[in-house]
């Protein structure tokens, strides 16, 4: 039957679905429900709660940009399976160890490649609604997926892999074989997420604050290197 073109009419999120094969596509988004002077309200909540950037640092400081965007992330939801031996050297003795662990659970994979981005964790079961773009401000950018569903599955083995090695190293002294099972339990999702990305200058440099909307709390901030604390 060959394939067919699929695109987003709001995102432009642009996919190849195979004809042949049963098809399903969910695209989501969280309802964004902060508008600018909200966000910086959580900003300023939250250098109120920092030692790293005191209050007084950053009225030295000038804000440059509130940036209202809907990043894109695909929900990947995984069982994951784990076997591995190696050694431990603990008690002074060397000790065979071999055990089996499972993991289950999503992840979301962000849909951007030119740019990395802070992991992002969130009750997915809260507030998500079918894509629709009349609930969207007039403010928001909204960015397309680069990443399709076949790459995004892969980054999500990728990532669980990398957290049940670090399991793993608890375990044992020195890593002799792992090896990891994937089964995807549930079609993967297309979901758009809302932030605030704030530029702020400080002595000449550029910084970032970029606000998770869902739980409406700081995700990740830059600082910088010679905050004067006096």
């Amino acid at each position: 039957m060959g394939e067919m073109i699929l695109t987003c009419p709001y995102c432009g999120y642009t996919s190849l679905v195979d004809q042949s094969k049963a098809f399903q596509f969910e695209h989501y988004m969280f309802v964004p429900t902060v508008n600018e002077d909200e966000a910086k309200g959580i900003i300023e909540r939250w250098i109120g709660d920092s030692y790293l950037l005191p209050t007084k640092v950053f009225r030295k400081a000038r804000l440059l940009s509130m940036r209202h965007k809907m990043l894109p992330f695909w929900e990947i939801w995984l069982k994951t399976t784990c076997s591995f031996k190696g050694l431990n050297y603990r008690l002074g003795e060397e000790k065979t160890i071999e055990e089996n662990f499972s993991w289950s659970g999503f992840v979301l994979v962000y849909g951007r490649k030119a740019e990395d981005f802070p992991p992002v964790h969130i009750e997915l079961e809260e507030s998500k609604d079918v894509f629709d773009v009349t609930k969207l401000p007039k403010d928001i950018s909204i960015f397309n997926a680069e990443l399709d569903e076949e790459e995004a599955v892969q980054r999500a083995k990728e990532t669980v892999e990398k957290r049940l090695m670090e399991r793993v190293r608890d375990a044992v002294d020195e890593v002799i074989d792992v090896r990891y099972g994937h089964e995807i339990v549930s079609p993967s999702v297309y979901v758009h997420i809302p932030f605030w990305v704030a530029e702020y200058e400080y002595k000449g440099g550029v910084y970032q604050i970029i606000i998770n909307e869902v739980d409406k709390e700081v995700l990740t901030a830059e600082y910088p290197e010679d905050i004067d604390f006096l």
